[in-house]
This record gives C-alpha cells, sequence and structure tokens, in this order.
C-alpha cells in the first residue's frame, strides 16, 4: 500500500525495542496500542523501559483485559464495544432534533 506523502513508517515488530527506537517511541508524549493483550503488554514493556514519562492508552481487545494492560503500564484502556454502547445509548436518548439521520458521528 502506498504511504501517503508527509507520513513515515517504519517496517518491524511492535515489541521490538530497536524498531520502537527508530519510530521515535523515546521522544513521544503519548502512544497509542492497539494490538491483542499478549502483545499488548510486551509493547506496553517496551514502552515504559524506553520512555517510563510517555502517556499509554491502549485499546482494549478481549473483554475484560483493561485491567491487565493498565497492570502493564497503560494509563487508560478503552475498550470499543463499551464506548459504542454508550454512544448508542445516548443516541437513543438523544431528541430527533440532536441527532443527525444521516450520520450520528
Amino acid at each position: 500500500e502506498d504511504i501517503p506523502s508527509g507520513v513515515s513508517a517504519i517496517e518491524g515488530r511492535t515489541d521490538d525495542p530497536e524498531v520502537l527506537r527508530r519510530a521515535g517511541i523515546g521522544e513521544a508524549a503519548s502512544v497509542l496500542v492497539a494490538l491483542p493483550a499478549p502483545e499488548a503488554r510486551r509493547v506496553l514493556a517496551a514502552v515504559k523501559t524506553l520512555n517510563p514519562s510517555a502517556r499509554i492508552v491502549a485499546s482494549v481487545q478481549e473483554a475484560g483485559s483493561g485491567p491487565d494492560l493498565r497492570d502493564a503500564g497503560a494509563h487508560a484502556a478503552v475498550d470499543p464495544r463499551e464506548e459504542a454502547g454508550r454512544e448508542m445509548v445516548r443516541l437513543m436518548l438523544a431528541q430527533p432534533s440532536e441527532v443527525d439521520r444521516g450520520n450520528a458521528r
């Protein structure tokens, strides 16, 4: 796949500290980790070692893995299923005039 102009890409394993160094993880203010829990825990450990001050947000890929991801170093663990559920309830409770019929968000 073509990479857009101005966007750089680093190929390699996300839990490889050298790949993370080349990607600039040591200077990152924040890091988003969206991998299954076993790989995410390895990435979290590597990020914490290379950049202990980085704020890390992880995506929960398996039900119930949020606490494990926080224990592994994520500052926040977001479950997309829970977020989708909250949005669906919000839309159900919203006044019809508050909801864009074509695309709610």
